[in-house]
């Protein structure tokens, strides 16, 4: 008798096995080659304040070779600022820098952000855009080129 339940289960789950859904296949897509635009600014530069209060405000574009605008749908920005800070023992100011960052869903930043930047930014410091996440017309998710700006 339990021969008998042992051969009903195997055969059970064998049967069951069989007909469970196989996984669909996912085509690999060639991602492009894309580009990340700030203004006119495409690659890493050196800029001056006055440039980067004006464009630091404008939406970043990304585009492909055939000039196929992609939507940006999440990114990141961090501003690297030069200060001092004062040493506790010594009372000396010591040159530092500090750094605030913050992620986005919209292009331009927030409002308060351009504004702190475009008030705050000086010779020495970093405006990053980074972790640039597109989406194309079918819905393909990828990574975009980083975009960094020094300060002169």
């Amino acid at each position: 008798m339990k021969i008998i339940r042992l051969l009903a289960v195997m055969l059970i789950l064998i049967s069951g096995n069989s007909f469970a859904q196989k996984p669909a296949l996912v085509k690999p897509i060639k991602v492009p080659a894309l580009q990340t635009y700030l203004a006119t600014y495409k690659d890493s530069t050196a800029i001056s304040a006055q440039v980067a209060a004006s464009i630091v405000g404008l939406p970043i574009k990304v585009t492909d070779a055939k000039k196929q605008a992609y939507k940006i749908i999440h990114y990141q920005v961090s501003f690297k600022k030069f200060g001092v800070r004062e040493d506790e023992e010594t009372g000396m100011m010591i040159p530092s820098y500090t750094m605030s960052a913050e992620s986005f869903t919209q292009t331009p930043m927030s409002a308060i952000w351009i504004k702190s930047i475009q008030e705050l930014i000086k010779k020495g410091d970093e405006l990053y855009f980074f972790d640039i996440i597109v989406k194309d017309g079918q819905g393909h998710v990828m990574y975009a080129p980083d975009i960094k700006f020094t300060i002169l």
